[in-house]
């Protein structure tokens, strides 16, 4: 089923279905969406849940966990969560900080005194909120042979020993720029100052107390469960999860099913995790000296979701596409796991809160030629310190290479609202440019719950 023949089918849908739709109506717009999206996309398998104030609206799997056909998807089926997994290890520290045990000001050496020792300036608050400049690991020369080690033999320190052997990207504090390392410190230092295992900590602290640790919990511990999924690639081959679990604690080594997942969301929401005062701070945004205030808190994101305020935060691995979305004014909560490599999860859930929420289906995209000015002042070679990105300009949309996220060039359009949007993902990912006659030395760019803000270096 093609995009365009997707969106004519909901269409119908929508009108069939004014207002917010209840019952089996939202569960023939969610079918419908989830359908076209397999199609499309060649995805194996999905769980859908939706809640809304503390009730289950919906909760149904489709496809395959396993392609060898034992093993149907549901909405209880274990799925590798990957980046979902930070806010996690965001609660656990924040937890550990009301009990005294750290503090999020704290510098990262005061927990461990071999690592960062010189840096005090790289405190848990900007672990977390992704603002410490450490590089990401997965991109050091090296990581890829930790990976394939076992635990005991290349456990968590010996990824942030490359990490800090490896050029900062910025001081701490002034930029933002999502790595994967910022949680791996961030569990170690929960293990330091906890006394046990990351995993322990986590189930016996946070999940055991909230009555999930048997559909949540470090993926190992899921390893022979009956209900757990296999992920596969966007090639249709297995895709297993890296052989060394260490490289994942705190920053993407969570498994879970849907329905456990949107359960902690809504209770994470309502305080009923780290308090009401817990969770503030995990969505509190903060400036940074570059002057921006990115729309990340303490492992979750608060980038607006279809023009909605929005607290989110999403997951991908090699085989698995996650999503777990809160939509606080509405009381709604959303979230969708694909056991399948694929960068368009944001979109199926665009379309599920379209469904749930009886919201039109979006006004087809404007495509103008743009002003010739733009060119002299945008094209380049940019640099957000995880990806490098290739801007070209052509009479009626931007081409962009991203090298480590969009190889191959991509199109933007330009839209009334001043956004450039990909046609590929028009809900999820959009370029914003400073107005002005000036040469472009930073722009926005939107990919899923991320924005990120790339400088110029040519």
């Amino acid at each position: 089923m093609t995009r365009g023949l997707a969106t004519a089918l909901l269409a119908v849908l929508a009108a069939a279905c004014a207002g917010a739709p209840r019952g089996i109506e939202l569960e023939a717009r969610v079918d419908a969406a989830v359908a076209a999206h397999m199609a499309e996309h060649g995805a194996p398998g999905v769980a859908v849940v939706i809640r809304e104030d503390g009730a289950e609206r919906l909760a149904k799997g489709y496809g395959l966990a396993r392609a060898s056909g034992d093993l149907a998807m549901t909405a209880d089926t274990i799925v590798p969560l990957a980046s979902i997994s930070k806010q996690f290890a965001a609660a656990l520290l924040i937890q550990m900080e009301q009990d005294g045990l750290v503090g999020l000001d704290d510098s990262a050496a005061q927990h461990l005194p071999d690592l960062f020792y010189d840096e005090p300036r790289i405190t848990l608050r900007r672990l977390l909120r992704q603002t410490s400049g450490l590089p990401d690991f997965f991109d050091l020369e090296g990581s890829e042979a930790l990976e394939n080690a076992t635990e005991a033999t290349a456990p968590m320190r010996a990824f942030l020993e490359l990490a800090d052997a490896a050029p900062r990207g910025f001081a701490p504090g002034e930029r933002w720029s999502y790595s994967n390392t910022n949680y791996t410190v961030a569990a170690l230092i929960a293990e330091t100052a906890g006394g046990a295992p990351f995993a322990d900590l986590q189930r016996d602290r946070l999940l055991a107390p909230a009555g999930l640790d048997q559909a949540l919990g470090e993926c190992p511990d899921f390893d022979a469960h009956l209900l757990r999924a296999v992920t596969y690639a966007a090639d249709g081959g297995v895709a297993p999860l890296l052989a060394n679990p260490a490289a994942d604690h705190g920053a993407g080594g969570v498994c879970g099913s849907a329905r456990a997942l949107a359960a902690w969301t809504e209770a994470l929401a309502r305080g009923g995790v780290v308090g009401v005062d817990g969770y503030a701070a995990m969505i509190e945004t903060a400036p940074v000296a570059a002057g921006y205030s990115p729309p990340y808190g303490l492992g979750l994101s608060t980038l607006p979701f279809l023009g909605r305020p929005a607290v989110w935060h999403a997951g991908s691995l090699d085989g698995a596409s996650t999503l777990a979305l809160r939509l606080p004014d509405d009381g709604l909560t959303v979230v969708v796991l694909i056991n399948h490599g694929e960068p368009f999860v944001a979109e199926l859930a665009a379309d599920i809160v379209r469904a749930a929420l009886g919201l039109p289906e979006p006004a087809p995209l404007g495509r103008a030629i743009l002003d010739v000015t733009l060119k002299n002042r945008l094209e380049g070679r940019y640099d957000d310190t995880l990806f490098a990105y290739d801007v070209e300009v052509e009479k009626d949309r931007l081409k962009v290479t991203i090298d480590g996220f969009m190889p191959e060039p991509v199109d933007f359009w330009h839209q009334d609202d001043g956004r450039f949007v990909a046609p590929l993902a028009p809900d999820t990912l959009a370029i914003t440019i400073p107005n002005g006659d000036a040469p472009v030395s930073r722009f926005w760019f939107d990919w899923m719950e991320l924005r990120s803000f790339p400088e110029r270096v040519d």
